[in-house]
Parts: structure tokens; sequence; C-alpha cells
């Protein structure tokens, strides 16, 4: 009766596939897909990453799980600025009846995960799965921005397939994994090795990072076509090949430079339209389109600059997270708080970052003092990236979480 009440009271509708979830925020619910609801499966709650979209960042993990587990889930307003910690009491309060519940979160998830099950306490008896995070943060809120920032760096350049630069310049869509490739600079190691606390982040200089140049070139020559937009990082103004003035910098044939093929006042797609067909191309999906810039109206949003563009705006997306609830989360760093060692707990971390492939060594290492309780064991899934581990590692997750909590 529980389940059945569940899904009277908040009304779950499945129209034509679309899954859609009741407004209320903090609020717990069915996560929306087809599900048998068998009192006698365990429960799981899923609970979303900083955006607090569960449909989106569980879309391909919840179906791998539902035969398992009766799937719960809450979403939550990402620019809310109540008490974090006040919020997973009252969630904490909703899970009281369940049983048999496990949580399992991803990203910033598992930060209320963590509080949630240090609210439940001793009526929690599951178990606690964290994707891609070592939950939460043992840190001051004011360092939060240089925590995060330190596994973050600026893109160089930005890649695409011309299907998706064309659909991409009609209306803005995300690109699937085959659609694109970024190449991100990364910090020198001696840069990367300090302390957040000692070393701020978000005023990092060009000097503090490297760009294997390299790995672009290699990446270059296995394409059939590149037609790149590029000025190079950090001058000034639009430049001669900015995207809006639509005359390539260089035009690449399996990796030998072709000659320059000048814009004659085409519109931009005509233009790149033109270079495909003159260079003999039978299938666009064969194509890219490089830029170091947004083709944006300030003219500003550099994917290379550290006053502009992506940098800038992840410094100050954090900045508004530190400001408001996330800031509320993070753990008292001179006395960390742990949730009892009965809470088996496990981490699974993206095996690709911005510093390259990351080991199950490095990974404790780098997540050491920040483990939910001292008995936490880890996993790295190779080849995947924070972004994109609830997708592409999906099935491995699923065959992680049966394993560790049936």
């Amino acid at each position: 009766m529980k389940y059945l009440k569940l899904y009277e009271s908040f009304r779950l509708i499945l129209e034509d596939n679309k899954k859609i979830l009741s407004p209320e925020k903090f609020t717990i619910q069915p996560y929306p897909i087809e599900s048998d609801n068998d009192k006698n499966k365990p429960t799981l709650l899923l609970i979303p990453g900083g955006g607090g979209n569960p449909i989106k960042d569980y879309e391909y993990i919840a179906p791998l799980l539902k035969a398992t587990f009766n799937l719960i889930t809450f979403s939550y307003d990402k620019n809310v600025k109540d008490n974090g910690k006040e919020k997973c009491k009252k969630i904490a309060e909703q899970l009281k009846s369940y049983t048999n519940l496990s949580i399992l979160g991803f990203s910033m998830g598992t930060t209320f995960g963590f509080w949630i099950i240090n609210a439940l306490k001793e009526n929690f008896k599951g178990k606690f799965i964290c994707i891609d995070a070592a939950a939460p943060n043992a840190i001051a809120p004011d360092k939060y921005v240089s925590t995060t920032m330190k596994n973050n760096t600026m893109r160089r350049y930005n890649c695409v397939t011309f299907p998706f630069y064309e659909k991409d310049s009609i209306k803005s869509t995300n690109p699937t994994k085959d659609e694109i490739i970024q190449f991100k600079y990364t910090y020198k190691k001696e840069v990367h090795k300090k302390n957040p606390s000692d070393f701020d982040f978000t005023e990092a200089q060009l000097s503090d990072f490297d760009f294997n140049q390299s790995d672009y070139e290699t990446w270059r020559k296995s394409k059939e076509l590149v037609i790149e937009f590029i000025d190079e990082p950090f001058k000034e103004g639009v430049g001669e090949h900015y995207p809006s003035k639509m005359n390539a910098s260089s035009v690449w044939k399996k990796g030998v430079k072709q000659e320059e093929i000048p814009n004659d006042g085409k519109t931009n797609i005509e233009y790149i339209k033109s270079i495909i067909t003159l260079s003999g191309i039978k299938n666009p999906n064969n194509v890219w389109i490089v830029q170091d810039k947004f083709d944006s109206p300030d003219k500003k949003n550099y994917y290379s600059d550290i006053k502009n563009g992506d940098r800038s705006f992840n410094i100050d997306f954090l900045q508004s997270q530190a400001d408001g609830m996330v800031g509320s989360l993070q753990r008292n760093p001179t006395d960390i708080e742990k949730l009892d060692d009965n809470v088996e707990c496990l981490i699974i971390r993206a095996g690709k970052t911005d510093s390259g492939t990351l080991t199950e060594e490095q990974a404790k290492e780098d997540d050491k003092g920040n483990f939910p309780n001292d008995g936490t064991s880890l996993t790295v899934i190779p080849g995947v990236e924070h972004h994109d581990i609830c997708k592409n590692g999906a099935s491995q997750i699923s065959v992680i979480v049966n394993k560790f909590i049936v």
C-alpha cells in the first residue's frame, strides 16, 4: 500500500514515454519509470547532481536498476539559498518508514546523501554509494570554489561534427559523446599538488597550466576533414577567424593542410558546405569544426581565456553555490563529521579527468579525508568522465550497485 499511496499522492504521469516528476522540491516520490514496485524488493533513493534533475542524471541508470529495486527520488532547485542540512533532515523524516533503503547519489547528490544518512542515524540500515564524489568536502565554505576549480580546467579547443554544428546553430542542443571532443589545459604537476587552502585555484595564471598540442594534432590526423576557426588563445578582440567572421584559419584533410579557401560572402553554414564539397567529402559526419571561442553576442566567451569564457562562468557558478545551499553542506574541516562505521559506503570514480587517467590509488589519495567514513571502499570506471559517467558508465554502475547492495 505504501508504494500505491505514493503513486496516488504524486500522480506520476507517463505519457508518450515522457517522464514527468511532481513539481514539489525536496519531496520523496517514485522515480518516473514503469515498474512493478514489488514490496519485497529493496528501495533505492536516487539523488541527482547539481542541477537537481533526477530524470536527466539517471535516465540511463534507472532502467538497469528497476528490476532489482523500487526506485524513489526527489528534485531540488540548484539555486536555492536555504540551509542544506535542514533540507536533508526534512528528507530523512520522509524516509523513516522505509525499512530496506539504500542511497545512490551522483556528484552533489552524494553530499545530500551523506547528511540524510547522518540525520536518519540508527534508522538507516542500508548502504551508500557515491558516484564520482567523495561526499561531502571537509573544507570551509570560502574554500569551496578553489577546491572545485582544482579539478576543472579551461578548454583550449572545442571540436564538434558538422551535422551537430549546423543543428546547434539553429537551436541550442546538447551533443552526444560521438559529436564532440574537447581538448583542455591541465595544471602543471607542481601546481595541482598544492592545497586549495594555501593556493587559490580561481586565481591561477596561464603559467600555471600546460597544454599538450601533440594530442590535438594526433586527433586531427585521424579525421577525414577538420575545419579550424582558431585565433589562438588569449588574442585580444574577436579575431580574423572568429566564427562570426567565418574565414577558416586552416583546413586539414587526413592530417594534410589544404590551400586556403576564403569566404566570398557566404553564410557560415554555406561556407563550410562549400569547403566540404571542394574537399570531396561525401559524409558530413566525417567533418569536424574546431573553435577556440564561442560565437557569443559579447564576443568575449573564449574557451581558453583566463578572465572570460567557460573558466569565468564556472567560477561565478561555483561562487553562487558556495554562497547558497552548497556552502552549508560542507563538513567542518577542524572536526570532520563521519558516518557510523556500520554504514557500508562505496565511491565510484570516473577514470578520465582533466589531468589524465585516474587510477584507484590516485583516487584514494585525492579523496583522502573526504570519505564518508573510515571503512569506505572505492572503485574506478575507466574511460568515462564526470559529465558522462551516468550515461557511458551506466551498465558498469548498475552491475556495481547490484553487487554491492543485493
